[in-house]
């Protein structure tokens, strides 16, 4: 069976989060909605990561409010240009972000979510773009959408997968496929 073309989205863009810039909370529960609904009618699977700064608190606390928000800016900065055209990254809460990966298998996914690891984990930080080095690392939680998947069991497995690498260290990636948890990357590989 020849594969299915990528799927064609339009990402809604309408309510954007201040600080980073990226698509808000809405943005990725409707865009989410929106590549299910498209991979659904044409049986094609799709992939969301989260990506969750680790100990941003800490962050905030020795920089600042306004240091640490330069560093999340670096860090979508950063997600932003490890990513394909057709992917879109949103900005969930103070220290989580959301990838969305439309027409994509585990393998693909897996290679995806790895890349936007290891753009993160190679990356030089900086407090206000010109202080010294800041070491910053994210945990990183992904899941394959099937096209029958629901929104909220989407983000459950992400959510899972996100937890496990938050147990485990720095710079760690759990992948969630259905019940299975695999785990990826370790901050040393």
């Amino acid at each position: 069976k020849p594969k299915p073309l990528p799927l064609p989205l339009e990402w809604e863009r309408t309510s954007l989060d201040p600080a980073t810039g990226l698509p808000d909370r809405s943005m990725f529960d409707a865009n989410l909605r929106v590549m299910l609904r498209a991979g659904s009618q044409i049986d094609l699977a799709s992939g969301v990561l989260l990506v969750k700064i680790d100990r941003r608190d800490g962050l905030k606390s020795r920089f600042g409010i306004r240091g640490a928000e330069e560093i999340d800016k670096g860090v979508a900065y950063v997600i932003s240009h490890a990513l394909r055209e057709q992917d879109l990254a949103c900005r969930l809460t103070e220290d989580t972000f959301g990838i969305l990966f439309p027409s994509v298998d585990g393998e693909v996914g897996h290679k995806l979510a790895q890349a936007v690891r290891n753009a993160v984990r190679y990356h030089t930080f900086r407090s206000n773009g010109v202080g010294p080095e800041v070491l910053v690392t994210a945990s990183f939680g992904y899941t394959t959408c099937a096209p029958t998947d629901h929104p909220e069991i989407v983000l459950s497995r992400a959510g899972e997968a996100l937890a496990r690498s938050a147990q485990r260290g720095r710079n760690q990636l759990h992948l969630a496929e259905g019940t299975t948890m695999v785990y990826c990357a370790a901050a040393s590989a």
